[in-house]
């Protein structure tokens, strides 16, 4: 008896874990988010970068409006977003909402629009962190970087494509 509960438990715990493997696996932009490079109608991006200089505190802010299919800022955005790999939280299962970051200095704000009238609106931090507003969604998810180089991919993308606000 005492062997069966051990070899349930243990398979209990080898599901779990399995289950927990899977709902974190690295995913693409485009697939935690639900759409397709073609349901993307349109985006707008502004990265905000803050900085303190011998005491002088600011911010840099490059920022991209009205992207649409067939410009060149468009067209290297999706393939950048797909090519990005994020690790979903435990604590969207939990239905609660991502809450807010800390320890961030920089961060990337966007919305993508959908067919439709809808629209996915996004928050990426410089520590990693991702924070998703679905319309399938009622409150945000969180999600962290797979690549620690992801957030930096996204901020040189604004910077070049991005108009710097002074």
């Amino acid at each position: 008896m005492k062997k069966r509960a051990l070899l349930s438990l243990a398979l209990i715990l080898a599901l779990l874990a399995a289950l927990y493997l899977w709902y974190t696996r690295p995913r693409s932009f485009l697939a935690i988010t639900g759409t397709s490079e073609n349901a993307v109608c349109s985006a707008a991006l502004l990265l905000l970068e803050s900085w303190v200089d011998d005491g002088q505190a600011g911010q840099d802010i490059w920022e991209l409006q009205d992207l649409s299919p067939g410009t060149p800022a468009f067209d290297a955005l999706l393939p950048l977003l797909e090519k990005s790999r994020w690790r979903a939280s435990l604590k969207n299962l939990l239905g609660l909402d991502a809450g807010s970051f800390s320890g961030f200095s920089s961060s990337l704000q966007g919305v993508l629009g959908l067919e439709g009238n809808e629209g996915v609106f996004f928050t990426a931090v410089d520590t990693g962190q991702l924070r998703l507003s679905l319309p399938s969604s009622p409150h945000s998810l969180l999600f962290t970087a797979a690549d620690g180089s992801t957030y930096q991919a996204l901020a040189e993308y604004l910077k070049e494509y991005g108009t710097f606000r002074e």
